[in-house]
């Protein structure tokens, strides 16, 4: 009987880390599901003299959620906040029938400071394809020299603060810069640049309490962690409005950088590009050129888990082909595979004006 009683006692000490890491996961789960609907309204920005009719049009938007509100260790050790992931579908009407309508789904990110309070800033990115109602035609819609294609990208960048009303119902307000393209893949594509002002109201059904982890997980640190890494790039592109001369573009970089922070990479490298436009060219016009073209750039990169968001402000070195533009700068976005491939696209720009949307493929060493 006595050893019977002891085996008992042991038994539930045993048992006690077990009953609280239990408590905790009821209190603190990894995730909660949000769903909600937002409101936009906005004003066109006309950015160049070819979409001055687009001016004063104030497009607004409707759009659906579903996201994922990540508040594990795991999560706050990457970026000291409780992330949001998540996908909605839009509507959006441009106010203007030449611009016509769109709708849109997308996938976004959002991340919360002050994890753990009523009232917490946010930043959030969204990228996505959005069908458009109303492309140019040459006959049917001239005016529009905005987009080409039924089918463009859909990018957008949102500061504001999100509101917790109870344990189930949130809301936030924000300020957004929203922008459609087809990157330059078919003309006339000056695209559609809109500044907004949004409001949000969700329902989470399995929301509780957020632990704040500040005191009780140590922030890991990735300081000083060199990066090296190759990217190759393909796309197509045509010269004419009726699609009927398209040319491939393709290219390599070799970059490096540094880690120094969680969310943070600085980027340095080269990069080597061909168009078969400038081949073309050259043997239409019997130019004698050389269409290989050399640059280096500097950029930063946001790492989002596997994602990874970067900014790259190029110059060229060697360019026979375009005297017109000495610098240019790319937007990508990435998802990098366990086995260290990452996949992505990546938009190129000189000053206002999207040059190309890129399929890119690398490989990184680190």
């Amino acid at each position: 009987m006595q050893h019977f009683k002891t085996y008992t006692c042991l038994f539930f000490i045993c048992l006690i880390p077990v009953m609280l890491r239990s408590q905790d996961t009821v209190e603190y789960p990894d995730s909660y599901h949000h769903y909600g609907i937002k409101h936009y309204n906005g004003t066109v920005f006309a950015h160049t003299d070819a979409v001055q009719n687009t001016a004063g049009s104030r497009p607004w938007a409707i759009e659906l959620e579903h996201s994922k509100r990540h508040t594990s260790s795991k999560a706050w050790n990457t970026c000291r906040c409780y992330p949001s992931t998540g996908v909605l579908l839009a509507y959006k009407n441009y106010d203007y029938d030449v611009l016509g309508h769109g709708v849109h789904l997308a996938y976004y990110v959002q991340y919360h400071a002050l994890a753990d309070k009523r009232i917490s800033p946010i930043i959030r990115g969204t990228a996505g394809l959005e069908y458009n109602t109303n492309p140019y035609h040459e006959i049917h819609n001239p005016e529009n020299q905005s987009y080409s294609m039924h089918v463009n990208a859909s990018l957008q960048v949102a500061l504001g603060a999100y509101f917790k009303i109870n344990d189930n119902l949130f809301s936030d307000v924000v300020f957004a810069f929203n922008h459609i393209s087809n990157g330059g893949s078919k003309a006339p594509n000056k695209g559609i640049n809109w500044p907004s002002a949004g409001i949000g109201l969700y329902y989470s059904p399995d929301y509780g309490n957020v632990k704040n982890r500040s005191d009780s997980i140590p922030m890991q640190t990735f300081t000083n962690k060199w990066i090296t890494r190759i990217n190759a790039y393909l796309t197509a592109k045509s010269k004419t409005y009726d699609l009927k001369e398209i040319y491939m573009i393709g290219g390599a970089e070799m970059l490096a950088g540094r880690r120094i922070s969680n969310l943070n990479n600085l980027l340095g490298g080269f990069e080597w590009n061909l168009n078969g436009l400038h081949i073309r060219s050259i043997e239409y016009y019997d130019l004698g050129g050389n269409p290989n073209i050399l640059s280096v750039f500097a950029g930063h990169e946001f790492v989002m888990g596997k994602f990874r968001f970067s900014q790259k402000l190029g110059w060229y070195v060697f360019n026979q082909m375009d005297d017109e533009h000495l610098w240019y700068h790319k937007w990508g976005l990435r998802y990098k595979h366990n086995t260290n491939i990452l996949i992505g696209f990546e938009v190129k720009a000189h000053k206002h004006v999207a040059d190309y949307t890129s399929f890119t493929l690398g490989y990184a060493f680190y």
